[in-house]
């Protein structure tokens, strides 16, 4: 498996709680539903773009929604990073920033940041969300780079990065760079199909190795510092990300109980290793099998891989339905379901 400085196989070129529960009203609720998809449109549903109101309780940074209320009024959650997967599998899991907590949006005087929504694993870290930034000063100004293919994946390879542009950690100054916690620079990045306002980008980032208790998404800006040659990074923006109920996962563990490898409907982990995957699927109960990565057959489905001390972890570019998987293959190896921890 090819893991570069971004996770994947892209070619960077020069770049480098308080928690409760909270009965919403339909009028909050609907709020929520129209900030999401003005994010998603590029421009509002109706009237003005709407401000965060201000919070009733400053301190919560965290309030457990019924996700399926919103997602099932659109399922283009992920836009086309999960290929044409069926996202009513994963829609009771996705987590929606509340419109009335401060936590979930910040802003200075040139960004205003807001995070939407958020799919989480428990079991690996990893997630999928979605935030909206906004350039306040109208200038169009170009804050991001887009990534281009690694030349060894030429066009005979079916390659799942080729459906949704990429942005990547911003090498010149006055450019942005995204992350979470420490992770800086190391999360893949997209930009929204529909996104076609210049001043205001919706994106979806993958995340990984993320605890819940610290889910923090932070901005960094590169700016001009006399004397260090490409500037210096600066912190100007920090959101906390709704983190909700993990998605569903299959785990496999050895006679000692020590897990072996976990699959979701969108990531996998291995653990014990520190190479390999040059063949990974997953084998479904109606016989077909889906190719994470096989070099062989010139298939790269990855949308981001990252090597751990214990094992390696991949996000994949489809949404499985767990029920209908029969076994996952690494290498060689199975982990059938009928074998899974129960």
């Amino acid at each position: 498996m090819k893991v570069n400085e971004t996770g994947r196989y892209i070619d960077i070129r020069d770049g480098e709680v308080i928690s409760f529960e909270s009965q919403v009203t339909e009028r909050e609720m609907n709020d929520m539903k129209k900030r999401v998809l003005e994010n998603m449109q590029g421009e509002p549903v109706t009237g003005k773009r709407k401000g965060v109101k201000a919070a009733l309780i400053a301190a919560a940074c965290v309030i457990l929604i019924p996700a399926g209320a919103m997602a099932a009024d659109k399922l283009n959650l992920f836009d086309k990073i999960f290929g044409n997967a069926d996202e009513s599998v994963v829609e009771d899991y996705v987590q929606y920033a509340p419109t009335d907590e401060k936590c979930y949006t910040d802003e200075n005087d040139t960004y205003k940041i807001t995070v939407d929504y958020c799919m989480y694993n428990g079991e690996t870290g990893a997630g999928a969300l979605q935030f909206t930034i906004t350039n306040k000063t109208g200038d169009g100004r170009k804050w991001y780079e887009v990534a281009t293919v690694d030349p060894y994946y030429d066009d005979t390879w079916e390659l799942a990065c080729r459906e949704t542009p990429e942005i990547y950690a911003a090498p010149r100054v006055g450019q942005l760079l995204f992350g979470v916690g420490g992770s800086l620079g190391k999360n893949v990045v997209f930009l929204r199909e529909s996104s076609v306002d210049e001043n205001i980008k919706t994106c979806i980032m993958l995340i990984h190795n993320v605890k819940k208790e610290n889910a923090k998404l932070v901005v960094k800006e590169r700016q001009y510092a006399k004397g260090i040659p490409g500037g210096k990074l600066q912190n100007i923006l920090t959101v906390d990300i709704p983190i909700g109920e993990s998605v569903p996962t299959l785990k496999w563990a050895d006679e000692k109980g020590d897990t072996q490898a976990v699959l979701s409907g969108f990531d996998f982990m291995v653990y014990g290793i520190k190479d390999g995957g040059q063949e990974v699927s997953v084998k479904l109960k109606d016989g077909t099998e889906y190719h994470i990565q096989n070099d062989e057959k010139k298939v790269m489905n990855q949308l981001d891989g990252s090597l751990y001390d214990g094992g390696i972890w991949t996000a994949f570019a489809t949404l499985l339905d767990l029920e209908q998987v029969e076994a996952f293959i690494f290498d060689g190896k199975e982990y059938p379901v009928a074998e899974a921890v129960k």
